[in-house]
C-alpha cells in the first residue's frame, strides 16, 4: 500500500518564472478565483455584524468566544471527513454545495437577527454549519488548483487567492463597523447571503471536468459507501503519516499560525498600552496586518521559488520572531504600524511557498484529504490565543513579545539544524 502511495519529492524545479497573466488565462481558475473574491467580499463584514448582535443582545464576553471557538470547530474537528468527502466526488460539484449551503445558513442568521431573537444555541449551531461549508470551499478550491495549473504557476495561483482574502479582509474590518452603524445588524449579513449564491452561479460556469481528477491506479473498489469512505479516511491519514518531510511542514504552519493568530489578543494591549493609542491606532495596525499579507501574497506569487521552499519557510516563520522581538523594544505608532505589515508579509511567504508545495507534490486523488488534514493546522489558532491572552495577565505585553520572539528564532534555529530535509524541500 505504501509503495502506491509514495510521492518523490526530489525532482528539480524548472526555472519558468510564475506568471499571473498565464493563470487568468486559465477559464477555470478565474471563474474559481471570482467566486471565491466575490464570497469572501462578505465574511469579513459579517463577521462584524455578528459579533456586534451576539454582544448587543447578550453583553456577554463568553458568548462572543463561544461563537469564536464555533468557528474553529469545522477546522480542527471535521476538515479531516470534510476533505474525504470532496475526494469522492467531484470537486465542482462539492464546491457548489458548500456555497448553497453557506447561502441557505447566512439566510437562516439574517432571519433570526429580523425577528430580534437571540438563544445562542441555534447560533452556535449555524455559526458551525457556515463555517463547515467555508472548510469545503477552502478545501476544495485548493484541490481543484492543483488540477488546473502547471507546476511553475501554482505559487502565482496561491498569491492570487490569498491575495483576495487580505484584500477582503482589509476592506471588510475597515467598513465592517461603518456599515451596521448605518444600515443595522441584517444587511451585511444578507449580503453574504448573496454573495454565497452569485459564487455559486460563477461554480456553475466552471467547466464540469475542472471538477475531475486522475485516480491512482489499482485502487480497489469498495463493497459500500460507508465502508468506501472510512477505508479513504484511513488512507489519507496514512498517506500524510506516511511523509516526514510533509509532517514536519504542517507543524511548522501549525506554529506560525500560532504566533500570528496571538495577536488577536495582543495586538490590541500593544496599541492600547504600549502605543498609547485608541481605536483609530488598533483600526490601523490591524490594517496594516492585512495590507502586509496581501501585499506578500502577490510579490511571493510571481517569485520563482520552486528550488527554494524550505529557504522560504524557514525565513518566513524566523521573520514572524524577528519581528515580534523587535516589536517588544517599538514605542512609536508609525514604526509598529510598518512592523504588522512585516508580520503578516512573513505570513503570506510561508503560506503561498507551503500550499504551493502540497499541491504541486501530492497526488490529485489525495488532494483532498490532504488539505483536510491539513486544517488541523488551524489548532494554533485558538492555542495561540488563549496562550497569549493567559499570559498577558501575569506578564507585560514588551515581556510576552520579547520572549515570544526569541523563542520562535530560537525553535527556528533548531528545527533548520536537525531537519535537512525541510532545509531543501523543492518541487
Amino acid at each position: 500500500m505504501m509503495d502506491r502511495l509514495h510521492v518523490s519529492f526530489g525532482f528539480p524545479p524548472s526555472g519558468r518564472v510564475p506568471s499571473y497573466r498565464r493563470v487568468l488565462r486559465t477559464p477555470s481558475v478565474t471563474l474559481l478565483w471570482a467566486s471565491q473574491l466575490i464570497s469572501q467580499s462578505g465574511d469579513y463584514v459579517f463577521d462584524v455584524a455578528l459579533v456586534w448582535f451576539v454582544l448587543r443582545s447578550t453583553g456577554s464576553s463568553l458568548a462572543i468566544a463561544s461563537v469564536s471557538i464555533a468557528a474553529f470547530v469545522p477546522w480542527i474537528l471535521l476538515s479531516p471527513l470534510i476533505g474525504t468527502l470532496i475526494d469522492e466526488t467531484n470537486r465542482r460539484s462539492a464546491l457548489l454545495v458548500s456555497n448553497v449551503l453557506q447561502a441557505l445558513v447566512a439566510v437562516g442568521l439574517a432571519y433570526l437577527v429580523l425577528i430580534r431573537t437571540f438563544e445562542l444555541g441555534p447560533i452556535l449551531a449555524l455559526v458551525v454549519l457556515l463555517n463547515t461549508g467555508g472548510v469545503a470551499v477552502g478545501v476544495t478550491s485548493r484541490a481543484m488548483l492543483a488540477h488546473l495549473c502547471a507546476k511553475e504557476d501554482l505559487s502565482a495561483a496561491n498569491g492570487l487567492f490569498f491575495f483576495s482574502n487580505s484584500a477582503n479582509q482589509l476592506l471588510g474590518f475597515s467598513l465592517g463597523g461603518v456599515v451596521v452603524a448605518f444600515a443595522g445588524l441584517a444587511l451585511p449579513i444578507e449580503y453574504d447571503a448573496l454573495t454565497f449564491v452569485v459564487a455559486a452561479a460563477l461554480v456553475v460556469s466552471i467547466a464540469r471536468p475542472a471538477g475531475s481528477f486522475t485516480a491512482l491506479p489499482g485502487s480497489p473498489r469498495k463493497e459500500s459507501r460507508g465502508r468506501r469512505f472510512l477505508d479513504d479516511l484511513r488512507e489519507g491519514g496514512r498517506f500524510v503519516h506516511s511523509h516526514r518531510t510533509l509532517l514536519r511542514m504542517l507543524g511548522m504552519v501549525t506554529f506560525s499560525t500560532f504566533v500570528l493568530n496571538g495577536y488577536t489578543v495582543l495586538s490590541v494591549l500593544y496599541v492600547s498600552g504600549v502605543l498609547h493609542q485608541g481605536a483609530l491606532g488598533y483600526g490601523l495596525f490591524l490594517g496594516a496586518m492585512a495590507a502586509g499579507g496581501g501585499f506578500g501574497s502577490l510579490v511571493v506569487g510571481r517569485l520563482n521559488l520552486r528550488a527554494r521552499v524550505g529557504h522560504s519557510l524557514f525565513l518566513g516563520t524566523g521573520g514572524l520572531g524577528a519581528v515580534t522581538a523587535v516589536l517588544a523594544i517599538a514605542n512609536s505608532l508609525y514604526l509598529g504600524v510598518a512592523l504588522a505589515f512585516v508580520l503578516n508579509a512573513c505570513g503570506a511567504l510561508v503560506t503561498v511557498a507551503t500550499s504551493s508545495w502540497i499541491e504541486a507534490q501530492v497526488p490529485e486523488a489525495f488532494q483532498a484529504r490532504v488539505w483536510g488534514y491539513t486544517g488541523l493546522t488551524r489548532v494554533g489558532a485558538p492555542v495561540g490565543a488563549a496562550v497569549v491572552g493567559g499570559l498577558a495577565t501575569r506578564f507585560s505585553v514588551p515581556d510576552i513579545m520579547l520572549g515570544v520572539g526569541l523563542g520562535v528564532l530560537v525553535l527556528v534555529g533548531l528545527v533548520h539544524a536537525l531537519y535537512r530535509d525541510l532545509r531543501t524541500v523543492a518541487y
